[in-house]
């Protein structure tokens, strides 16, 4: 017998709630606005094929190899009829292109179900980055690869119900570069940090040693799950070096480029005021961000749009810590420091003076601190999960039959 759910979400990884905060909110708000919902997942051999979390039911079934170029050669129309054979519902939540495509094609199976797709990127604004240890034969395979995600998006698009993105740049894109007649919903990463079941010094006593070094002090953070070269992050390490010396940088996240940031790491004015917390459960963010007194959110103008147009998962986290935020900038940045005075900002095209234009905002913010410290707060109390998903439940509650 079929399982039955009122909403199916499709997910291309494995899905850990605290790893996919935008997800998991996804499937709660579902869940708690009285909808049957389960979520569709990658295969992982680190997690069960089947468990509940949050009251939700998961299942890890879709392979691995679905992200890989050879997918588009039968396996992605397998994927779809299994899951057409398996499970009954009449709308599935896309998460990102590669779902939508295998919404599209389960879709040739049930032609009446209803796909909304939820692109967290600008998809076409998207290029590979290689490096020089890529060969030529794997930068061939990636780009066409890319080109084809990128053609099969233009193709699906003509099938979706509803369209969501993260920010109104991208939704404004997507509706002035493709032909498509779904309305557009902007759902904004907007953060919210949950309780966690033990407190930060139980869990991570080696973080929590390396940040009580620095307590009281103004510091400023780096919210992310990652940090790469190209971003934006290399003009923060540089604005360091204009920074009164008592100032710490807390930089949270994976560094995907160790060998290049070596240069910052190992520098000996600014290696002992580098503390490089690894990347943490989104619940354990406001407990190091109580050690700054600032944030940075130092994207930078590329010529990808889906850089230029970004809305970072790193400002709303700032936000959600009562921060006052030093950035770019950038459209979806401005709107927002514009709005509610809760930081200050610089150029995001003018590569070679951010590190000086940083330093000196943040200079600016700590000789009139309560202002911003004050709009921080009164920025943070406006936000919550609850509104952002508010026209999509209104258009679910009319469309889903439960």
């Amino acid at each position: 017998m079929k399982k039955k759910y009122d909403i199916i979400i499709l997910l291309d990884h494995g899905y850990k709630c605290a790893a996919d905060p935008r997800v998991a909110r996804s499937a709660e708000i579902m869940t708690n606005n009285g909808f049957n919902v389960c979520i569709i997942a990658y295969m992982d051999l680190d997690l069960p094929e089947y468990e509940v979390l949050n009251n939700v039911e998961v299942y890890r079934i879709i392979p691995q190899d679905f992200s890989r170029p050879r997918s588009l050669f039968g396996l992605r129309n397998n994927i779809a009829k299994s899951i057409v054979d398996k499970f009954n519902t009449r709308t599935f939540f896309c998460v990102d292109h590669r779902m939508l495509d295998l919404g599209c094609r389960i879709k040739k199976h049930i032609p009446e179900i209803h796909l909304i797709y939820d692109a967290h990127e600008y998809l076409q604004g998207y290029q590979s980055q290689f490096d020089e240890t890529n060969s030529f034969l794997y930068k061939t395979k990636s780009k066409l690869f890319q080109l084809r995600e990128k053609i099969l998006e233009k193709k699906n698009l003509l099938n979706i119900s509803l369209l969501c993105t993260i920010s109104d740049s991208f939704a404004d894109l997507y509706r002035k570069n493709f032909r498509f007649f779904a309305p557009t919903y902007t759902i904004r990463n907007v953060s919210e940090f949950f309780t966690s079941k033990t407190t930060f010094k139980e869990t991570f006593p080696d973080e929590y040693i390396k940040l009580e070094k620095i307590k009281g002090k103004n510091n400023l953070i780096y919210f992310g799950d990652f940090f790469k070269y190209l971003n934006g992050i290399e003009c923060l390490f540089e604005a360091l070096k204009h920074i009164p010396e008592e100032s710490s940088l807390i930089l949270v996240g994976t560094n995907k480029n160790p060998e290049f940031f070596a240069k910052y790491f190992n520098h000996p004015d600014l290696k002992k005021r580098i503390v490089h917390i690894k990347r943490l459960p989104h619940p354990y963010l406001q407990f190091i961000a109580a050690y700054a007194v600032a944030s940075s959110v130092p994207t930078m103008e590329t010529e990808y749009l889906q850089t230029t147009f970004s809305l970072p998962n790193k400002l709303f986290d700032s936000i959600a810590a009562n921060l006052p935020i030093i950035c770019s900038d950038l459209a979806e940045h401005k709107k927002i420091i514009d709005r509610y005075n809760n930081g200050l900002q610089y150029s995001g095209s003018d590569w070679e003076n951010a590190p000086k234009s940083i330093a000196c905002a943040f200079e600016k913010m700590i000789s009139n601190y309560a202002f911003f410290k004050n709009n921080a707060l009164a920025c943070s109390s406006l936000f919550s999960i609850e509104k952002e998903f508010s026209e999509l439940m209104n258009y679910l509650k009319a469309r889903v039959e439960k």
